[in-house]
């Protein structure tokens, strides 16, 4: 699952994105997850995008993974200055749960 398609699956209107938000997570690569949030132009989605990046790396510290989320940092600090405060706090929840 690439960016494009990550972001066809948030961007588009639906009632209910939580069913592809776990899909993302299961499916997609952190560097695609990483991609989707930079390009995404839609606050709700870069908010899940920091959510999704949150879920991976809880899910790697609990199978005693080294980190893959860790290459999202950079990412996450951009997020961390979104205009949207969704975002923010969702950049911050990633980072001070688990990076």
């Amino acid at each position: 699952m690439d960016s494009a398609e990550i972001l066809s699956l948030l961007e588009k209107p639906t009632r209910d994105r939580w069913a592809f938000v776990y899909q993302i997570r299961d499916e997609a690569a952190v560097a695609d997850i990483v991609a989707a949030l930079r390009a995404s132009i839609q606050p709700h989605a870069r908010s899940l995008l920091c959510y999704i990046l949150n879920l991976r790396a809880g899910a790697e510290f609990f199978e005693g993974r080294s980190s893959e989320t860790k290459q999202a940092v950079p990412a996450l600090i951009e997020s961390l200055a979104d205009p949207d405060a969704d975002v923010r706090d969702s950049a911050i929840a990633v980072s001070y749960t688990h990076l």
